[in-house]
């Protein structure tokens, strides 16, 4: 009875009654709350406009510094290639600039690209680009003034850049000599942006462009490239970046054509703290009566909704797809129970979709073997993009294939992944299909699929040198209309890595591999066949033109030559009464000899 959680809502109901005694209570505290958000809206509205003026700041640092370094350019008497890379590393390398500027480009006066930096890359001269057209050639160029770009993200950087371009002019003169153009990181914004907010807790500050992209932010964790804010009519509470309730406000700068928005946020929680702990205080202070009812009221609930919510929470991380938290709630209750019949659930829930994803995953494995493998008729070619598609698809340590040769008693090594594969095949590596320590031989002769999970304490292993950390090892039969073609062994260096479930996908795809080997097969025995009869009717044919014995003879070994694809053909004919006997040669255009 004293377990039951309808009993103790029982106690909380009863002494909820004495909830008239707090409303003077709350009532001054909602009162502390509306002054406390106010002050915390002007609060959030000063760091807005401080952080507002460091980022005009930076910013007109960097086109300072740009300017700079387009005077420098200038000051070159002769634009010297290797002179203009040596001034724009320095000043990318520059400690106060260091991962600043991303990438630099000097513009000649037609806008085409002389020197370019990216990073420490130097581009090469084949790879730089006309940017006539472009706004960063053509403002600066028409106006004279810097000009300022759309924040662009980077997904290499995994951070937003600001284009930024100087025009220069000639030394002795106005004429427009080139545009210098720079990719600002706007990150170290974010960077200073941390720095002031050292030691408040909870403050966030973040900056958004014209189309309302968060573009930095000084929380570290917050992802950037995708996430969006759209800014509320007026400063005060409203949902923050994260999704939390949050005091803001704003503040915004003109750069160019650009506008960027700095706004400062804080979580009402943290914000109206001062105002709960006053509150808490009142409600303690309304009567030394109530203080052990309050006291005990707060443990109760406390007792029943702490583990609510902790369990909320788990089920909300589940529901996001994290499928490997659990609830540690060790009760005896109904609460306790939940849990319980949660975390049965949960175990439930991510082995099926483990399983399932594996599945998935293991199909879309045997749709990509199959395709490739459909449309090769050669026999070597198809076997060899078999064992180095199933290696690398599957992560396994080794691939290879067995085949049964003619008189069906041998299991040859035709054919391994990757160059010890290779080197495998030409040790001509054979099996006797009576091999009882074969796992290929048991594969073949059996006809089903054999795992050994532990090759170290299998006897039915045979180890090779070149393959030392083999673990476990897979063998399944190639069977293509009831007929044995050979083995497929793989291998991995993890001990079980071969379930029950793996063996039926090898076997599938096994199934594949043998149809397709099959068919190639055919297609090859077709195409030689075909080849023959061509052969023997170039050569009917040419006989049939022929005037002598000698063109009847070259003509033959021509064509029989091209039929069986071979770099010499020859006739021996002998020649003669029985006692002067003549052997005659007829080679494929060498020419005829004679000997006794």
């Amino acid at each position: 009875m004293f377990n039951s959680l309808r009993f103790r809502l029982t106690i909380v109901f009863t002494l909820l009654a004495v909830g008239p005694l707090l409303i003077i209570g709350a009532i001054f505290g909602l009162q502390g709350s509306a002054s406390q958000l106010d002050q915390a809206t002007e609060l959030q509205r000063g760091i807005a406009q401080r952080e507002a003026r460091e980022v005009q700041s930076y910013f007109d640092e960097i086109e300072n510094n740009i300017g700079l370094l387009a005077r420098d350019i200038r000051a070159l008497e002769q634009l010297d290639k290797a002179q203009l890379i040596s001034v724009v590393l320095d000043s990318i390398n520059s400690a106060a600039y260091h991962n600043i500027y991303q990438d630099v480009a000097i513009l000649d006066s037609q806008g085409r690209e002389q020197v370019r930096v990216s990073g420490q890359d130097i581009i090469p001269s084949y790879q730089l680009v006309n940017r006539a057209g472009t706004p960063e050639y053509e403002q600066p160029a028409a106006t004279g003034e810097t000009y300022f770009g759309p924040p662009h993200f980077d997904p290499a950087l995994g951070r937003y850049l600001m284009t930024v371009a100087v025009p220069y002019t000639a030394l002795r003169g106005i004429q427009l000599q080139g545009v210098l153009v720079v990719d600002v990181s706007i990150e170290a914004l974010a960077e200073l942006f941390r720095e002031s907010e050292d030691g408040i807790k909870g403050q966030s500050t973040f900056i958004l462009d014209q189309q309302s992209n968060v573009i930095a932010h000084s929380d570290v964790g917050f992802e950037l490239g995708t996430a969006t804010f759209q800014l509320p009519t007026s400063a005060g509470v409203a949902i923050g970046s994260t999704g939390d309730d949050v005091v803001l406000a704003w503040d915004s700068h003109q750069f160019g054509d650009q506008t960027l928005f700095v706004v400062s946020e804080i979580p009402v929680a943290i914000a109206l703290a001062s105002t709960q702990s006053s509150v808490s205080f009142a409600i303690g202070a309304t009567g030394v009566v109530l203080v052990v009812a309050v006291l005990l009221v707060g443990f109760i609930v406390r007792q029943i909704v702490l583990p609510i919510e902790r369990l909320t929470k788990v089920v909300q991380t589940v529901r996001e797809g994290d499928l490997n938290v659990r609830a540690s709630i060790n009760r005896a209750d109904e609460i306790g129970h939940l849990a319980q019949d949660f975390n049965a659930m949960a175990d439930q829930t991510q082995e099926f979709v483990t399983s399932l994803e594996n599945r998935v995953a293991e199909l879309q494995i045997l749709a990509d073997v199959n395709n490739r493998i459909s449309t090769i008729l050669q026999v070597d070619r198809l076997l060899q993009d078999v064992v180095d598609l199933t290696k690398e698809r599957f992560r396994l340590y080794h691939a290879h294939i067995y085949l049964l040769d003619e008189t069906r008693s041998i299991l040859t090594l035709t054919v391994g992944a990757g160059h010890v594969g290779r080197q495998m095949v030409t040790e001509i590596r054979t099996i006797e299909m009576t091999n009882q320590q074969s796992i290929v031989a048991s594969a073949a002769h059996s006809r089903r699929g054999v795992i050994i999970n532990d090759v170290r304490s299998s006897p039915t292993f045979l180890p090779h040198p070149l393959l030392p950390d083999t673990a476990s090892e897979l063998a399944v039969p190639l069977i293509a209309h009831n007929e044995l073609l050979g083995v497929l062994d793989v291998q991995s260096d993890v001990v079980g890595y071969f379930t029950q479930d793996v063996l039926a996908v090898m076997e599938l795809m096994a199934g594949q591999i043998a149809a397709a080997l099959s068919n190639a097969s055919l297609y090859e025995q077709a195409e030689r066949t075909s080849r023959y009869e061509r052969a023997m009717g170039n050569i009917d044919r040419q006989i049939q033109g022929a005037v002598d014995m000698d063109e009847i003879l070259q003509a033959t070994v021509r064509e029989l030559g091209k039929a069986l694809r071979v770099s010499h053909t020859a006739i021996e004919l002998r020649l003669g009464d029985g006692d002067h006997d003549q052997t005659v040669l007829v080679g494929d255009g060498e020419g005829n000899e004679q000997y006794e």
